[in-house]
C-alpha cells in the first residue's frame, strides 16, 4: 500500500455561524489522483484550500508526508495550485507566467527552458507564447494557469475547477491531458470539480460531497454502480439514472407506476417506512424486450450512433438507449424489461442505499 501524502485528520472549518465542513478525515495517497466531486456549496474547495495553507482549520490537523503542516504558510508546503479564476501576472508573456514558479525556485536556466516549453507543447501553447493575458481568452489564461501549475516539481498538484471553462470536445481533449500529465509526472493530485465526468474519467478514486460531508468514497467505477444514497445516484452519470417510486409488501417490492412486482432478496438493512422505497435504474440497464413490460414511446435524443428515448410507464419516464439505426417513433408501444444486475433500491426516507438483491 503506497504511502499517505497528504491527510486531513478530523478538520472542520466554520466560517462565522456557517459550518463549511464538518468533522472531515482523508487521506491521498502518494501518486494517487482523487477527484473532490460535489455541487457548489459543498465544501471541496474549502478542502482544497485547507491542503494548500490558503485557508486554515478552525478544528484538526492538515498533514504532508507524515508531518502536521496545520500552521505553514502556503510556501513552505510545497503545493501547487490552480484556481478557478486564473491570477496571472498582467505585465508577463506566457512563456514567463508559467516559468516563474521555477524562477522563484532559482532552478537553472537549462531546466527552466526544457520543462516551460515540455508544458507549452502540451498544452498546444505555442501560438501564444509571446502574448500577455489580457490578449488571452477565458479558455487560454485558463490553460496557462494550468501549466504554471503543472511546470512544477511538487508535493502534490490541486486544481480547483480547471476545467470549468472548457466545453466539448476541448473539455473531453483537457480531461485526457490532466490524466497523462499526473501519469507522466506520478504526482499525487486532487482535482476539484462539480462535473462528474471530470471526475470518471481523470481520477483513481472520486469523493462525493454534499453539505460539507464526505456521502461516498470509491473508485470511479464502483460509485457508479453502487451509488450510496440517492443524491450520489442523482449526481453522478452522464446521463440521470431513472427514479421509480414503490413499496414492499408480502416480501415482494411493487411499482407504484404500474403495479410490477419484483422478487427481491431483502436480506441487510430494512427502510424507515416499507411503503415508501425508489428503484434506481440508469438508462443501459433498461432493455427492450418483446416479453416485457408495455411502455409508451416520447421524444427521442441523439447521442452520436446511440439514441436515448424516454418511455412512458403510467405516470413515470423511463430513459433508455436504442440501438444504433433503430428509430423508435413518438406514441409507439415499446415493451421493456429491467436487468436485475442494474436494480438499485433506496430507502425513500432516509435516502440511503438497500442492500438488496434482485431476483
Amino acid at each position: 500500500m503506497k504511502e499517505p501524502r497528504i491527510e486531513l485528520r478530523g478538520v472542520t472549518k466554520r466560517f462565522g455561524d456557517f459550518t463549511a465542513l464538518v468533522p472531515l478525515d482523508l487521506t491521498v495517497s502518494q501518486g494517487e489522483f482523487v477527484a473532490l466531486l460535489g455541487p457548489a456549496g459543498s465544501g471541496k474547495t474549502t478542502a482544497l484550500r485547507l491542503f494548500a495553507g490558503l485557508d486554515y482549520p478552525t478544528a484538526g490537523a492538515v498533514f504532508i508526508d507524515g508531518f502536521e503542516v496545520t500552521p505553514m504558510p502556503p510556501q513552505r508546503r510545497d503545493v501547487a495550485f490552480a484556481f478557478q479564476q486564473p491570477a496571472l501576472y498582467p505585465h508577463l508573456r506566457v512563456w514567463e507566467n508559467i516559468a516563474y514558479p521555477m524562477r522563484a525556485q532559482s532552478i537553472p536556466r537549462n531546466v527552466i527552458d526544457r520543462r516551460v516549453n515540455e508544458v507549452i507543447d502540451r498544452l498546444r501553447l505555442n501560438d501564444l507564447r509571446d502574448r500577455k493575458p489580457r490578449k488571452l481568452s477565458p479558455s487560454e489564461r485558463q490553460l496557462v494557469s494550468l501549466g504554471r501549475a503543472m511546470v512544477r516539481d511538487c508535493k502534490a498538484f490541486l486544481f480547483d475547477e480547471p476545467l470549468a471553462a472548457f466545453t466539448g470536445d476541448h473539455r473531453d481533449h483537457m480531461r485526457r491531458e490532466l490524466r497523462a500529465v499526473h501519469e507522466e509526472l506520478r504526482g499525487t493530485t486532487i482535482l476539484a470539480t462539480r462535473d462528474p465526468l471530470d471526475a470518471i474519467m481523470t481520477a483513481d478514486r472520486i469523493v462525493v460531497m454534499n453539505q460539507g460531508r464526505v456521502v461516498q468514497v470509491g473508485r470511479p467505477q464502483e460509485v457508479y454502480d453502487r451509488p450510496a444514497d440517492l443524491f450520489v445516484a442523482h449526481y453522478l452519470g452522464a446521463h440521470a439514472m431513472n427514479f421509480l417510486d414503490a413499496s414492499l409488501a408480502d416480501g415482494a417490492v411493487r411499482l407504484a407506476c404500474c403495479g410490477a412486482d419484483f422478487r427481491i432478496d431483502l436480506t441487510g438493512a430494512q427502510p424507515v417506512d416499507p411503503a415508501r422505497l425508489t428503484l434506481g435504474i440508469r438508462p443501459e440497464h433498461v432493455r427492450i424486450d418483446p416479453c416485457g413490460i408495455r411502455t409508451v414511446a416520447g421524444a427521442t435524443e441523439s447521442l452520436g450512433e446511440d439514441q436515448l428515448v424516454v418511455l412512458r410507464l403510467g405516470d413515470a419516464a423511463i430513459r433508455t438507449f436504442v440501438p444504433p439505426g433503430q428509430r423508435i417513433p413518438e406514441g409507439e408501444s415499446v415493451p421493456i424489461r429491467f436487468d436485475p444486475l442494474g436494480c438499485r433500491w433506496f430507502d425513500a426516507t432516509s435516502g440511503k442505499a438497500l442492500p438488496w438483491q434482485t431476483a
